[in-house]
C-alpha cells in the first residue's frame, strides 16, 4: 500500500502519524510534503516533498529519518554518528547543534528520495554523495550557512517595498 497526501492538502504530522507507521509497517511507502527550515537547502517547505519508506536494519550514517522525539513532536534530520550504545546523533542540515540520544524505538520511517517539481533526487544518487562530502561536517556547513545567512541579509536589505 502506498500513500501520497497532495500540496494543498494542510495537516500535522501528529494527525497522521499513526496512519504513516500503519502504512511503513505493512511494507508500504508515504509521500508528503515535510514543512520547516531544518533541511534547508536539500528540503524546502512548500516546494519539494519526500518518500518515507519502512525502516530497516540498513540504517547507515547520514541517512534521513523521521522520528518522534520523547516531547511527542515529529522530526525530519539526518544521522550523524551511531553511538556505541546504539542511539542515533541526529541534525537537521540547516543547524549546527546536534541532538543527542534518540532510540531506535523512536524512529518511524527512512527518506528514499526528495522530489523537487517532480523530478526524483534519490538519496543514494552521486549527487547526494557528493553533497554529503560537503556537508557532513560541523564546520564546513557551519561556514556555509553563515555566508548563505549573510547573503540573505545583505539581499533583504536592497529588496523594494511595495
Amino acid at each position: 500500500m502506498n500513500a501520497e497526501i497532495g500540496a494543498k492538502a494542510e495537516f500535522e504530522l501528529k494527525d497522521i502519524a499513526p496512519v504513516i507507521e500503519e502504512i511503513l509497517l505493512s511494507g508500504g511507502e508515504f509521500r508528503f510534503f515535510p514543512r520547516g527550515r531544518s533541511m534547508l537547502p536539500l528540503i524546502r517547505q512548500g516546494v519539494d516533498s519526500v518518500l518515507l519508506v519502512p525502516m530497516d536494519d540498513a540504517v547507515n550514517r547520514f541517512d534521513i529519518l523521521l522520528y518522534k522525539r520523547d516531547n511527542g513532536m515529529y522530526v525530519m534530520h539526518r544521522i550523524y554518528k551511531i553511538s556505541d550504545d546504539g542511539t542515533y546523533v541526529m541534525c537537521g542540515d540547516n543547524q549546527t547543534v546536534y541532538e543527542n540520544g534518540i532510540r531506535k524505538e523512536q524512529l518511524i520511517g527512512k527518506v528514499r528520495a526528495v522530489y523537487r517539481k517532480n523530478k526524483e533526487l534519490r538519496m543514494d544518487s552521486v549527487s547526494q554523495k557528493f553533497y554529503m562530502l560537503l556537508w557532513r561536517t560541523k564546520f564546513v556547513r557551519g561556514c556555509c550557512l553563515f555566508v548563505y545567512r549573510a547573503f540573505r541579509k545583505i539581499g533583504s536589505l536592497f529588496r523594494v517595498s511595495k
